[in-house]
């Protein structure tokens, strides 16, 4: 029985009891879904919940957030810039239309830039206090989750990365870089969907951009199949 016979709801607690008990036959199933390779063996994939890899790479070798940011914004604007490699990422939020008629909302002005002094200490501060629900290593790849159960998406206009999903894939693409590595960054999502509910429009522009595939987006009864 639960404590005082009062369920506990919040997401953190249901993705720990989904997640933290998987063997490693379990976590190794799932990288296999999210694409991992059919050759890769179970102690190849390792599992992390509720991550903070910025902030605590930065701890790991004593040094503070504050004189990281520029080097944050210069990843940041190479890869996610006008010229960036993953394309001008202000102007795809911008221009997003799904057929289903959804769209972001108007961008402020330092939404996605990373320019002026300001803009550099905003995006700096949200690469760094970044969390990611659910991550799993695996010799190629980063496989980063966001968990769902009642609540939305997160979307705050007064962040320089706006959006939770982007905001997870850039700070997991800034680190990498940081590191050297040529891990791909896999997302996925695990949600509870109602058969009726349209999926979320930064779902849909995650798939557009071809960062999130179709069947990476789960439900917390996949996690069970997928995982026992």
């Amino acid at each position: 029985m639960s404590i005082l016979g009062i369920t506990n709801r919040t997401e953190n607690w249901i993705t720990a009891s989904y997640f933290a008990p998987l063997s490693r036959m379990g976590i190794l199933r799932l990288a296999k879904h999210l694409g991992e390779s059919s050759q890769t063996v179970p102690g190849d994939v390792h599992l992390e919940l509720f991550w903070r890899g910025v902030r605590d790479y930065l701890s790991q070798i004593h040094q503070s957030a504050g004189n990281h940011y520029d080097d944050f914004a210069s990843r940041y604007n190479r890869l996610f810039g006008p010229e960036g490699t993953e394309g001008d990422l202000r102007r795809q939020v911008e221009k997003f239309r799904h057929s289903e008629g959804l769209a972001f909302s108007d961008l402020r002005p330092d939404n996605y830039m990373a320019v002026t002094e300001d803009q550099i200490r905003q995006l700096g501060s949200n690469v760094f206090n970044t969390e990611i629900d659910v991550v799993l290593e695996s010799p190629g790849c980063l496989f980063v989750g966001e968990a769902k159960h009642e609540s939305n998406l997160g979307s705050d206009g007064s962040l320089v990365l706006v959006h939770q999903l982007v905001r997870q894939y850039v700070a997991a693409k800034i680190l990498l870089d940081i590191l050297g590595q040529t891990k791909q960054v896999v997302p996925f999502v695990v949600w509870n969907r109602n058969p009726s509910q349209r999926r979320p429009v930064q779902i849909e522009f995650m798939i557009e951009q071809g960062w999130l595939q179709e069947d990476h987006v789960l439900e917390w009864c996949d996690i069970v199949a997928l995982c026992s």
